[in-house]
Formats: structure tokens, sequence, C-alpha cells
């Protein structure tokens, strides 16, 4: 079993550093509920830059919250196999976990840099990002 400082470690990297694509959905059918609030943070736009008259400070919270839950179960995947760890099943493992989280994360702190209001800052600091 990894140590929790290794595992608390790498989730701040891939949260604050990790830059991944994710694929373009042109619609939320068949998306469950805590998903539609994501689909929000993709899009069809050259380089999949968001849509950001499209999104609105209120899908940041539940946005977090589902992809923060997305990543904690994406990376106790990773801790409790009880495979042989190699590179495959470690590192690439935890490279490609996040991506919704990484995703929101990116959209979020360029929207509360560039254009911030009392909500975003709200935010931030719930968050803890402040």
């Amino acid at each position: 079993m990894r140590s929790n400082l290794f595992y608390l470690a790498i989730i701040f990297i891939l949260t604050s550093t990790a830059c991944k694509q994710m694929n373009d959905k042109n619609t939320t059918e068949g998306l469950p509920a805590e998903l539609v609030t994501i689909h929000y943070f993709r899009s069809s736009l050259q380089y999949q830059a968001p849509e950001f008259d499209k999104i609105k400070t209120e899908d940041f919270k539940p946005a977090f919250d589902y992809s923060l839950q997305e990543q904690m179960d994406q990376v106790n995947k990773i801790v409790n196999n009880n495979e042989e760890p190699d590179f495959d099943n470690t590192i690439l493992a935890l490279e490609l976990s996040g991506e919704n989280l990484t995703r929101a994360n990116h959209i979020f702190f360029n929207l509360a840099s560039a254009n911030t209001s009392p909500e975003l800052q709200q935010l931030e600091e719930e968050f803890g990002c402040s």
C-alpha cells in the first residue's frame, strides 16, 4: 500500500498542473445528472477552448463536487490495486485521471482571474484556492 503523503502529493500535482484534452460531446442526452454540469465545460471550439458565455457561476460548485469525488475514486482505485506497481498501472493511470477536475479548474481560474465576482471569490474561499 502506498503512503498517504504520496497519495496527497499526486492529487495536488495532478489538480494543479495537468493539462489534458477531453472528448467533445454535442449533447447532454443520456448523461447522468451530475455530468450535465461537466458537459458545459466541454467545447466544440478549436482547441476545445471554453465557451465562457455558456458557463454560469453556479455551474462550478457541482462540477467541482462531482469531479473531486471522481478523481478521489480514480486515485483510490490506483492505490488499492493489488497488481505489482508499474508505469502503466501507477504513473500512466494517475496522469490519465482527473480530466473533469483539471478542465473545471482551468476554466474556473481563468475566469476568476480575468473577470471575478463576489460569487467566484466565495467559491475560491470554499475550495481553499485563495
